[in-house]
């Protein structure tokens, strides 16, 4: 029987053996009589068979490797034809069949072959378990078929059949490098005679031979446009697979810039998605690895926003095909499992400014695979362990800490046969999640020392050194292995960068390397890579020039020209400045206020910049608005002594804190990351005449917080924060602040932009039900300044206890997922437009979310706030181990915080304010017993050189002093220059008497006064007439003050 008439029993066959007896009706040990001719028959029928009923056990058939033994031997009877297909026959069942005799023999007579004969023995070839002969062969199929290329028997079957056997085999040289040209060139040529399976062949085998360029990738995406339902999920795979390991090259730029073949990559995701039923694990890994890696490529196309609840970066395939791989994890092996948590995270694709990835964080999905990598935690490679970490480090992803901390440990289990790459990517992942015992763990595996052999690129230095720096580890304590591998590294980096383009240096990561060189202390190295870097790199990023002038300050005698050289580096020394791109709104701001607002008037420089915003129509993230009066609340209510502020940019808000502060005797410490921004805010503030009152430090918060917890230990600690940084900072750097002492008992947190883009993890710690005893909070609703009115919020945070005796634990998943979604919309807006109506849905999205969630907030109008902040003193019992007060009533004056707060202090060896002392303060003005504490609190700390023995003769003398002299001592305003100064700014034109009267008055009394009579003013009252009768009354005031004084002050 033929192989044709055989052909309809092979549904009955189960095994190679009876599929020959029905092609060649006699035993084997009859099969050397029968002719070659029929042979191959046989064979051809059976490779038809193994194909039809996807066998996978025809190697074992003991007679069916008899024929191949057999088809060898009598290899020199076969047609060349006969000769192609018998080898491609064994071939197709598996690798190893294939006799090398028989496929040379073959090969010897290319000449005679035809073209599809060509094509059938270069893919026979290809299957080889001899790499050696294979790629012999295939380079005689290759100068053959070259040769006969423009004759048209040579079909595009053919050439993806030769093509993909030199992929498979990597044959690939200059000596090929012409051949393979002219295969490229009549695959165009061809491509309309082509189907899916040739195309996603020839895709997969030019990609993976680096020889594919723009006008192919083009000719391959256009040929797919409108057919991608054709495709099957090996033919989707592979042609997506070519697409996204071709796309980041320089030489395919054409087809990146092509609109349709952006279009044709889409269609092919799309079709994926629809038959996502019939892909199996590692076509979906491989899918989605390809959607991840072509996001920059479908994004240049500025594809708007998808629909959803709000405005999001487009994830092509990932929403349907994540979906798929959520319910068949348990089909997925291993090295998927990390494909599918790799593609998660570099989902998007870097974003242009930030350099940080958009990543497609779905929380079941994820879920659903950390169960599985835990389930097969013992399979997993060292190289799939440090992708699993590095992705959900990216997507800062944890559900089950168990299972997180198994990863960890499998990791620096492993960490011995990682790459130099995998070991850098773990060790900044363990960084991110600061995991400092596992960081230990994997710093004493690297001091065995010969784990990193080689040079090391910028970024694998820079992920190394600053995951190390979060472990307990410092100068004396970096195990000497670590430290030589820093020390080579920074070496081989400085050989690097002064051998390659100076702007192909990788800034970010020259950052980060720094940060961590100054958290290890490895003070030396640091300032190497200064040096270096000012040597070769022409343009500093903000991140790297604010590290390096943080970093001076540790070098000893070389702190003022290290300063110097970055200074100028940035074109900021001397008196012309050179001002960057990136701060010339900025530098124009400086100028504006300059010119247009008087110096050393702090209210004209704020007036000048909210001017500048409205005449430019610009926006500037500045606190104006709604939002410059919860500050001035908070302010006026509490009148805070110590405020630092975390995100200074221009100086707008450090002005605002600045001019309350002073009034009563306060200090102000501003935190900004830019060195352009801090010398932009530098003079502003100077400009304002507050430079003795605001200190406008440089660095970021990850480092000078460190140093400030460390002065308010032997100083003053803070009992009023302002966070106006990154909202996903807030939350690290007020437990750091807390951990680190520097916050007073009942201090007060104000932060800006909690709902857009929004702060969830902040918000949960202050607000929800399990902070309650450590926080109070209220939520401030109103509208941002100069973006059109979009909703915002504000929280107002006062703190219950000294210390939390809680758990630090991290919020619900829920939780992290908004914050992740408000970190995305952050950098969203800085690497493109967002529209005021995207952020008004992205607000509702996000305040609906957070209550949904469980956000235990109290939502307030801003008019009334200052009632809530003086209902919110806390209760302080002798447990809390801060003071030893009795409970505070809730209607406690500022002043008698005040004396509550000194008493804290313990600032004379035990001795209290007493209730004498109170009862007399409370018969002066409150703003000249708040006038009277600061200087009480002054020489308490040893300022002015005065000390006080006993606080209460003190305090009891010096009130005694003001009444008697009718409460016009201290404080008052006995020239009247500076009344008759404001009194010009406000407009007004006053008569003698009238200033004669505000003379009498203190300062403060007097400026409040004359704010009066300007509204007064405006509404057509005379202002001289509401400023005498206010006067006089104060001025009784006054005097009956001095009639109630109590004897036992006197």
């Amino acid at each position: 029987m033929d192989g044709g008439r055989a052909a309809a029993h092979w549904k009955r066959c189960s095994r190679a053996s009876q599929v020959l007896e029905l092609v060649l009706e006699k035993p084997d040990y009859c099969w050397a009589g029968l002719p070659a001719e029929r042979l191959v028959s046989a064979a051809h029928a059976v490779a038809r068979w193994h194909r039809y009923a996807r066998r996978t056990d025809t190697t074992r058939d003991p007679e069916w490797l008899k024929l191949s033994l057999l088809m060898s031997e009598r290899r020199t009877e076969l047609q060349p034809s006969n000769l192609a297909t018998a080898c491609w026959s064994f071939a197709a069942t598996s690798t190893g069949v294939l006799e090398p005799s028989l496929i040379e023999a073959a090969v010897d007579n290319a000449d005679e072959h035809s073209a599809a004969d060509l094509g059938r023995l270069a893919w026979a070839a290809a299957q080889l378990a001899d790499a050696s002969a294979a790629r012999k062969a295939i380079h005689r199929i290759l100068h053959v078929m070259v040769r006969r290329i423009r004759e048209p028997q040579v079909r595009i079957l053919e050439i993806s059949q030769v093509v993909w056997s030199m992929a498979r085999l990597a044959v690939r040289s200059d000596a090929t490098f012409t051949a393979l040209s002219a295969l490229r060139l009549a695959a165009i040529r061809e491509l309309p005679t082509c189907d899916s399976r040739h195309l996603a062949n020839l895709a997969w085998s030019f990609v993976k031979l680096s020889c594919a360029d723009g006008p192919l990738l083009k000719h391959l995406a256009a040929h797919a446009q409108g057919c991608a339902h054709d495709f099957g999920p090996q033919e989707l795979s592979n042609t997506l697979w070519a697409f996204a390991a071709a796309a980041p090259a320089a030489q395919v730029q054409a087809f990146r810039d092509d609109a349709a073949s952006r279009t044709a990559v889409q269609e092919l995701l799309a079709s994926a998605g629809g038959v996502q039923q019939s892909l199996s694990g590692q076509h979906l890994a491989n899918i989605l690895w390809s959607a991840a890696r072509l996001g920059p490529f479908l994004e240049h196309g500025h594809l708007r926003p998808t629909l959803g609840p709000w405005p999001s970066r487009p994830r092509p395939g990932f929403s349907i095909l994540g979906a798929a791989a959520r319910q068949r994890v348990a089909e997925l092996a291993p090295q998927h499992l990390a494909a599918v948590v790799w593609a998660c995270a570099a989902a998007g694709g870097a974003s242009i400014q930030s350099k940080r990835s958009g990543g497609y964080r779905d929380p079941e999905l994820l879920a659903a695979v950390e169960v599985g990598i835990v389930c097969r935690m013992s399979e997993m490679t060292p190289r799939a362990l440090a992708n699993i970490l590095w992705g959900f480090a990216t997507l800062e992803f944890s559900a089950s800490p168990k299972a997180h901390a198994e990863l960890c440990a499998a990791a620096v289990c492993q960490s011995p046969e990682m790459s130099a790459s995998e070991l850098s990517i773990t060790a900044w992942s363990l960084g991110t999640f600061r995991a400092v015992g596992h960081l230990e763990d994997l710093a004493a595996v690297l001091s065995t020392g010969g784990l990193i052999s080689g040079p090391l690129a910028a970024k694998e230095v820079a992920n190394l050194v600053w995951g190390l720096s979060h472990a307990r580890l410092h100068h004396r304590s970096v195990p000497a292995g670590v430290l030589a591998v820093v020390q080579g590294c920074l070496r081989e980096l400085a050989e690097e960068a002064a051998a390659t383009d100076a702007s192909s240096v990788d800034l970010r990561a020259l950052a980060m390397l720094a940060r961590g060189l100054l958290k290890l202390r490895l003070h030396d190295e640091f300032g190497t890579l200064l040096d270096k870097a000012l040597r070769s790199v022409p343009e500093l990023s903000p991140e790297l020039a604010s590290v390096f002038l943080v970093g001076a300050a540790e070098l000893g005698p070389r702190r003022e020209i290290c300063e110097q050289r970055v200074w100028a580096h940035l074109g900021l020394q001397g008196r012309s400045f050179l001002w960057p791109s990136r701060a010339v709104r900025e530098a124009e701001l400086l100028n504006f206020a300059k010119r247009f607002a008087a110096k050393g008037n702090p209210e004209a420089v704020l007036s000048a910049v909210e001017r500048f915003c409205e005449h430019r129509k610009l926006w500037l993230k500045v606190a104006g608005g709604d939002k410059a009066q919860v500050l001035e609340q908070v302010l006026e209510t509490l009148q805070p002594k110590s405020v630092l502020e975390i995100g200074c940019y221009v100086g707008f808000s450090a002005i605002r804190l600045g001019a309350a502060v002073r009034r009563w005797r306060g200090r102000v410490i501003s935190l900004e990351m830019d060195p352009v921004f801090a010398f932009i805010a530098r003079e502003m503030v100077a400009h304002a005449g507050l430079e003795e009152v605001v200190d406008i430090r440089l660095g970021h918060s990850e480092l000078c917080l460190d140093k400030l917890c460390a002065e308010a230990k032997s100083a003053e600690s803070f009992d009023f924060v302002f966070f106006d940084q990154r909202g996903s900072r807030f939350l690290e750097d007020l437990k750091q602040l807390e951990k680190g002492g520097a916050l007073r008992s009942f201090a007060v947190v104000v932060a800006d932009n909690v709902l857009k883009p929004g702060a969830p993890s902040f918000l949960w710690h202050v607000c929800s039900r399990q902070s309650k005893p450590s926080w109070r909070t209220v939520l401030v609703e109103l509208r941002d300044f100069g973006t059109c009115a979009v909703p915002d919020w504000m929280s107002v945070s006062r703190r219950q206890v000294a210390k939390s005796e809680e758990e630090d634990t991290a919020p619900p998943d829920v939780i992290q997922h908004l914050a992740w979604q408000a970190d995305e919309m952050r950098w969203r807006s800085i690497d493109d437009d967002v529209t005021p109506q995207e952020w008004t849905e992205f607000a509702k999205y996000m305040k609906t979310s957070l209550i949904a969630a469980g956000l235990d907030a109290d939502l307030r109008e801003l008019t009334t706030l200052p009632r809530w902040l003086e209902a919110s003193v806390p209760e302080v019992s002798s447990t809390d181990g801060d003071s030893g007060q009795w409970a505070v009533p809730p209607d406690v004056t500022v002043m008698e915080r005040a004396v509550l707060d000194l008493n804290q202090r313990d600032l004379w060896n035990g001795q209290n304010l007493d209730a004498n002392s109170l009862l007399a303060l409370r018969c002066l003005p409150e703003e000249q017993a708040m006038d009277l504490l600061g200087s009480l609190y002054s020489k308490g700390t040893g300022k002015g050189g005065v000390s006080i023995a006993n606080p209460n003769n003190y305090l009891q003398a010096a009130i005694a002093k003001i009444v008697r002299t009718g409460g016009m001592s201290g404080g008052m305003n006995f020239t009247g220059n500076q009344t008759r100064q404001k009194a010009a700014e406000l407009g007004l034109s006053l008569e003698d008497l009238t200033l004669k009267a505000l003379a009498r008055l203190p300062l403060r009394a007097s400026v409040k006064l004359l704010e009066s009579a300007a509204a007064a003013q405006m509404g057509g009252s005379d202002p001289n007439a509401v400023i005498i009768a206010e006067a006089t009354m104060l001025e009784a005031q006054a005097q009956d003050i001095s009639r109630k004084r109590p004897r036992d002050t006197m």
